[in-house]
């Protein structure tokens, strides 16, 4: 309601923490009201809100800025759309997004509360719900895909260049070329969708690889049984030591040759630099010198005014 009472309020909270109990329980239903997920949610609109938000390679769907309402069927529904920002291979300091061949949910393999959100990733393994998605994808979003690759993007192109090129100049962007922009956004965009066909239609067996702990997580897929090409490059910090990769669910040292049949996440190990006193004295010496004589300039202020105040 637009203006809600506490009542309403409290309503609301209700049906969203029936949700996420059903979303969240082995067999999608939720125990204090008993309802089931079909119940509970639209299907359709969930299921094309998770589909635009991981074929646009949107990581903030389900995170942040993500809108639902309640119909008069009292079910809970996905949209709109919102805050396209970081999507299609846009990065944060902290996210990398960039490589299409992984799925944008689910790229967490132990989970993480603070980037993650549990229902939608939760929701995107249950079976009807992915089925439902992959028949959706099939039977609609590859076309309309195309026709943004072949159509829309190029129509887009022409109407906002003159202000993409201002917006740069504004923010003394001195390295933005329009043209690699755009063919960044579709070279993701066709990427990532022919990485959905091959799995969830061709059926590709694959594996996914998250790397934490970085600056930077980052991801990778490849066939089940396979072993990973790459692993990245990491380097000590000012105080700290990497120590190398290991692997969350056992501890052990990451084996580089042994072949990923499941799902693995690897974390980087770090130990913290022992402190050099000759070195830290070196680089804070400045600093104190200022401090010594802004300490003695003090007291002898003080000095002064006190002797001024006694001849008074």
């Amino acid at each position: 309601p637009k203006n809600a009472n506490g009542k309403s309020k409290n309503n609301i909270a209700k049906k969203l923490q029936s949700v996420e109990n059903a979303v969240l329980s082995k067999d999608g239903i939720d125990l204090e009201s008993g309802k089931t997920l079909d119940e509970l949610i639209d299907y359709n609109s969930w299921v094309r809100k998770y589909l635009v938000d991981e074929i646009l390679g949107n990581f903030d769907g389900g995170y942040l800025s993500h809108y639902l309402y309640v119909n008069d069927d009292s079910k809970v529904y996905a949209g709109p759309v919102w805050d396209y920002d970081r999507a299609m291979g846009n990065e944060l300091e902290w996210f990398t997004v960039t490589n299409p061949n992984v799925f944008v949910f689910n790229r967490y393999i132990n989970g993480n509360e603070e980037k993650n959100n549990p229902v939608l990733e939760n929701l995107a393994k249950t079976d009807d719900f992915l089925s439902y998605s992959k028949k959706v994808f099939r039977e609609e979003c590859i076309e309309a895909i195309d026709e943004i690759l072949t159509k829309k993007i190029p129509e887009y192109t022409t109407t906002i260049k003159k202000s993409a090129e201002l917006n740069a100049f504004r923010w003394s962007n001195k390295d933005f070329d329009f043209n690699a922009e755009i063919g960044e956004v579709s070279s993701y965009l066709k990427e990532h969708t022919n990485f959905l066909y091959r799995v969830w239609i061709e059926g590709e067996d694959i594996c996914q690889v998250a790397f934490v702990g970085l600056q930077n997580d980052l991801f990778y897929s490849l066939p089940k049984g396979g072993v990973l090409s790459e692993i990245p490059t990491v380097k000590d910090t000012e105080y700290t030591i990497f120590k190398g990769f290991y692997y969350s669910d056992t501890n052990e040292p990451f084996d580089k040759s042994k072949p990923i049949t499941e799902d693995t996440e690897i974390y980087a190990k770090w130990e913290n630099k022992k402190s050099n006193p000759i070195k830290t004295a070196v680089k804070y010496s400045p600093v104190l010198v200022i401090a010594v004589v802004f300490i003695v300039l003090i007291i002898i202020d003080f000095k002064r005014n006190k002797r001024g105040g006694g001849k008074e």
